[in-house]
């Protein structure tokens, strides 16, 4: 009796394998997912129409179907194409305005059917609705030339004819690839033409009119960059610049030593240019220097008077108060040596009582998150200077593994941005700057400390692994907020700083949110994380600063707390150098396996598909 029971329960066993396997194995199959779709094709009779798709699953199988003018239906295709990614053919009279698709199958039998495309009867050509608009030269400031056009996919190639040239060349800015074109009017721009040439995916070109950098030569001349002082090392070139308009201009440079009532002329071949430059020496430390310009007429203007300084050390070791009231205003170089790190202070600037103490609760909140050291690197290819990384005033200075932060004054106004790589960080930051700069100057009222934590996550990641430009402004920007939000809770002094990014990253979520759910979709997020938006326009728009934000947010709530050590550990046994620049596809597909292989084969699928259920639940709260 228990031999027949025994037999008959391997018998219902047996049978339950046999009929739960297949379910088993359709359970744990991988679905289709397509991941780019086939585009419209231009009808031309004699060439070829290609249609492709990609797609991932298991055992995929493809049947490309069509669909003709007076078709009511959709038909298989014939061609021995029709059974692959790729269907092509040759085009003839009768597949003009035809229909096409493709059904996907996996070895399950489940189908997923591609969107519809079409043989193009006739592409529309672009059509430009604003053209661009003449601009007055004015030496250093901005130009912006502008136009806008409608069609389908375009691109944009500004060109510039310099007064005098018979051609036009292509602008070769990153700017001149988008539908404006920025650059900084110099010298030689004065009636410069621009013009646009605009194309559509399939060839279709249109120029713009052309515009002008418009100028009127004064009658008397007119200095447009005045010299300013300038700091040098004895035996070092000592170098001053002005530029003037007008007529013929020719260039006196004067000079008057210190204990000299007057000026006189400098003797140097350089000294009847508009750039004076000689090798500093003993006597010139104070000298003051001027430049007188002439046109051809024999009228003159003088430019401002400057002097010649020599460097001061920075060695001057300084220790600020710790109350947020408290104001340092430097009158020399200095620096504030911290646990991790080296705040190196330029002249002129207002620099709070606790800036070194909130600095260090940045710099600890961000190894805490992130499971990384500042001071224990284990990037091997990553190049590490210990001592003073941008030479005078600090070139003395030995860092070791503390991280150099330097913060200067932007006193000219030029426009210096905050950067950073392993080796440190420069911060320009006009709430930073002493009162007497900060005329006609934007900025805000309190210390950014958001753009400290970016900045410093750069150092800090990139002491342990490289990033491709997506992955690297994604963890900046999305750790500067979470340690925001960690530190508000803490002290006020990070509380502006919080809503300021709060404000900033909804604001840029809200303006690009149509294209940021078409491109963090199970259809385009891999392929977006490939290109990395090397295109200029999305480099502009710094589309891998919203997209990285996002990606490191999902990652951060999805994955364990050492993805980071997970994440540079695989990246070490790869071999991939830097990603941020230079790079080649191949390189990309090797750094996407790398992402998959630490947080899973489907992780661009699922991204996609929480960023679609997330993207309105405003996830910077």
């Amino acid at each position: 009796m228990k031999q027949l029971m025994k037999k008959t329960m391997m018998s219902l066993v047996a049978l339950m394998i046999i009929f739960l396997a297949p379910l088993i194995a359709r359970a744990e199959s991988v679905p289709v997912t397509i991941i780019s779709q086939p585009q419209d094709q231009v009808w031309e009779v004699g060439s070829e129409a290609s249609f492709k798709i990609g797609a991932v699953g298991e055992n995929l199988k493809y049947q490309w179907q069509v669909k003709f003018l007076r078709d009511s239906e959709f038909k298989n295709a014939l061609a021995p194409s029709a059974k692959t990614s790729n269907y092509h053919f040759t085009m003839q009279n009768g597949h003009k305005s035809m229909k096409v698709r493709c059904l996907i199958t996996n070895k399950n039998g489940e189908i997923v059917e591609s969107k519809v495309v079409t043989v193009l009867e006739q592409a529309v050509k672009p059509r430009i609705t604003y053209q661009p608009q003449d601009t007055p030269w004015d030496y250093s400031k901005n130009a912006s030339f502008l136009i806008m056009a409608i069609g389908d996919d375009l691109t944009y190639q500004w060109q510039v004819r310099f007064a005098g040239k018979t051609e036009f060349k292509n602008a070769l800015s990153e700017t001149a690839k988008t539908n404006n074109f920025l650059f900084a009017m110099q010298f030689g721009h004065q009636e410069m033409e621009v013009r646009c040439v605009i194309t559509d995916k399939y060839g279709n070109s249109v120029t713009s009119k052309t515009a002008k950098c418009t100028w009127q030569q004064p009658e008397k001349p007119e200095f447009v960059k005045q010299p300013r002082d300038l700091t040098f090392n004895i035996g070092e070139e000592a170098e001053f610049e002005a530029i003037a308009v007008g007529d013929n201009i020719s260039y006196q440079w004067q000079v008057r030593f210190v204990g000299k009532s007057e000026f006189q002329n400098a003797l140097a071949p350089s000294a009847k240019t508009s750039n004076y430059h000689f090798t500093m020496k003993n006597g010139h430390p104070g000298m003051e220097v001027r430049c007188v310009a002439t046109d051809k007429k024999g009228n003159s203007v003088t430019s401002e008077i400057v002097k010649v300084k020599e460097f001061e050390s920075g060695l001057n070791k300084i220790t600020l108060s710790g109350n947020r009231n408290d104001h340092l205003i430097t009158k020399q170089y200095c620096y504030v040596e911290g646990e991790k790190f080296f705040l190196l202070l330029d002249k002129d600037l207002d620099i709070p009582g606790d800036l070194a103490d909130n600095v260090a609760l940045i710099m600890d909140e961000l190894e805490n998150l992130m499971g990384l050291s500042f001071l224990e690197p284990t990037n091997d290819d990553a190049v590490i200077l210990m001592g003073g990384l941008l030479g005078e005033p600090w070139q003395d200075l030995y860092f070791g593994m503390k991280v150099p932060i330097y913060i200067w004054c932007d006193r000219y106004n030029e426009g210096w941005i905050s950067g950073a790589t392993e080796n440190g960080v420069n911060i320009y930051m006009n709430s930073l700057m002493a009162s007497e700069y900060l005329v006609n100057l934007s900025g805000t009222s309190y210390c950014e400390y958001d753009l400290f934590a970016h900045e410093l996550t750069h150092v800090l990641t990139l002491r342990h692994a490289w990033y491709s430009r997506i992955t690297a402004e994604g963890i900046a920007d999305y750790y500067a907020w979470k340690v925001m939000k960690v530190l508000a809770d803490r002290t006020e002094d990070f509380h502006d700083s919080l809503a300021s990014v709060i404000d900033n990253y909804e604001s840029i979520d809200d303006a690009y949110k149509e294209q940021l759910l078409n491109d963090i979709s199970s259809e385009n997020a891999e392929n977006c994380f490939v290109l990395d938006y090397e295109d200029p326009i999305n480099r502009i728009k710094k589309m891998h600063y919203a997209y990285g934000r996002i990606f490191y947010a999902y990652l951060d709530r999805t994955y364990e707390k050492n993805l980071h050590l997970n994440y540079s550990k695989a990246m070490r046994k790869t071999g991939l150098a830097d990603l941020y620049g230079t790079k080649t596809k191949n390189d990309m597909i090797q750094y996407v396996n790398v992402i998959k292989e630490v947080f899973g084969e489907n992780v661009f699928i699922e991204f996609a598909a929480w960023y679609q259920e997330n993207h309105d639940k405003n996830i910077w709260k």
